[in-house]
């Protein structure tokens, strides 16, 4: 007869059981646990390519705005090269203004101090130099012309340069007249 022993194969299947459950138990944690470092592999990566993918745009962006300031800066550069352009013209027209209008002034103001005994036969301008070259009954009345040319304010450095005293005949009578010629800055704005 035939006997089979079924406790002794219990027991030994138990225990394989038992061990094979506790194999598939590490498998499941191994598993588990490489999952979860995948996971966590997979949404630190995510985060550093969003970082990266964020450093890129923004980078892009910066570069787009370098690229705009330097159009803005060549388009100053551009305005203030026709700035200084500009105030050069308008230097040139307000020079062309004054010397328009101060030859003007300067004759005004030499008919207003003149006296009436004196007369003026040339007056020459050089380099803001004017060279006066008349004729005075006296010698007073070059005096008081020297003077009130030197209170104006659109004359400096006036000088008396030659005072002649000669004698003429006009009519058939002798006559004492004064020749003189005064040099002076010529101001053509007065200050």
């Amino acid at each position: 007869m035939i006997r089979i022993n079924l406790i002794g194969t219990e027991k030994k299947k138990k225990g394989k059981k038992i061990a094979s459950d506790a194999n598939l138990l590490e498998l499941v944690v191994i598993i588990l646990l490489v999952s979860l470092g995948g996971v966590g592999l997979y949404i630190w990566n995510s985060i550093e390519e969003d970082k990266l993918s964020y450093a890129k745009t923004k980078v892009n962006e910066e570069k787009r705005a370098i690229k705009g300031l330097a159009k803005a800066q060549k388009r100053f550069k551009e305005y203030e090269k026709k700035k200084k352009n500009l105030m050069t013209q308008l230097k040139v027209i307000d020079e062309l203004r004054l010397k328009k209008q101060g030859p003007v002034r300067v004759l005004d103001e030499i008919s207003m101090r003149i006296p009436k005994q004196v007369w003026l036969r040339s007056i020459q301008h050089k380099k803001r130099i004017l060279l006066i070259k008349g004729v005075a009954e006296t010698n007073e009345a070059v005096a008081i012309f020297f003077k009130s040319l030197q209170d104006s304010p659109y004359f400096k450095s006036v000088e008396l340069q030659q005072i002649v005293r000669r004698e003429r005949n006009e009519n058939g009578k002798r006559v004492y007249r004064t020749v003189f010629s005064l040099a002076c800055e010529a101001l053509f704005s007065a200050s």
